[in-house]
């Protein structure tokens, strides 16, 4: 794999070799001489068929989780959230025991206690954690899926960027079905407030209730805002942005 350097930057694939682009790098490799059918059918490639299946596997549920919080991703994600998300799915793809090797999903993985752990604090901007942002501990109601933070100053507890006058939290429940591919999302957001030394009780609840079956994700989501001439202005800056899921059924 080479780096190119040139000045026009060129993408696709010329005689052997291959352009590409990759994290806004462009790249040059070799074009591979192996056939995409052989590769998916002889059984010499056994363990790379059983790989792209569970790649598959892992793709369906990362796409499913991104759309069902889809206002979230557009608003705090890094570029490359997708993979890191891919990657924890991977590691929760291998705690299914229930399937063989190449069968494996994480929608298996997610049945079991360590699954939940391993999803529970992703974060969906990799500039800005929430527990970096948000410096006091949630509270989460498991039969409502509530969130409150009681005794929350802002001045104390949060960590805000040096332009930001003000905060707001908000926070998104959804109930995934993977198997059917069917979500249900409802989000609330409270109102901004200054960041000052002034105690308050904090609680964000549903909108309305989840129906239906599938497993309920919540995340929680940080931004800060400035004020100019009386109007706020959500700072553009990826450290003033954070959203991560808090919670997995």
């Amino acid at each position: 794999m080479a780096k190119q350097k040139s000045l026009f930057k060129v993408q696709g694939t010329l005689d052997d070799v291959t352009f590409y682009q990759l994290d806004g790098q462009h790249y040059i490799k070799k074009k591979t001489q192996l056939d995409g059918n052989r590769v998916k059918n002889d059984p010499a490639f056994q363990r790379t068929q059983e790989n792209f299946h569970e790649f598959g596997a892992v793709g369906v549920v990362a796409r499913q989780i991104r759309e069902a919080f889809t206002k979230t991703v557009k608003k705090t994600a890094d570029p490359r959230m997708i993979s890191r998300l891919n990657k924890v799915l991977h590691a929760i793809k291998k705690l299914d025991t229930t399937q063989p090797r190449g069968s494996r999903s994480p929608i298996n993985g997610l049945e079991t206690a360590e699954g939940k752990v391993l999803l529970t604090g992703f974060n969906f901007n990799r500039d800005a954690a929430v527990r970096s942002l948000l410096k006091a501990n949630p509270l989460i109601d498991p039969a409502t899926w509530a969130i409150s933070i009681p005794g929350f100053i802002p001045g104390e507890n949060l960590n805000p960027p040096p332009s930001a006058t003000h905060f707001q939290l908000s926070a998104a429940w959804s109930r995934i079905d993977f198997a059917n591919d069917v979500h249900q999302t409802v989000q609330t957001v409270l109102d901004a407030a200054p960041i000052d030394q002034v105690a308050q009780d904090l609680i964000l609840t549903p909108s309305e209730a989840l129906s239906g079956d599938g497993r309920d994700l919540v995340v929680l989501q940080v931004t800060f805002l400035m004020e100019e001439g009386g109007t706020l202005y959500a700072l553009n800056d990826s450290s003033a942005k954070a959203a991560a899921i808090v919670a997995v059924s």
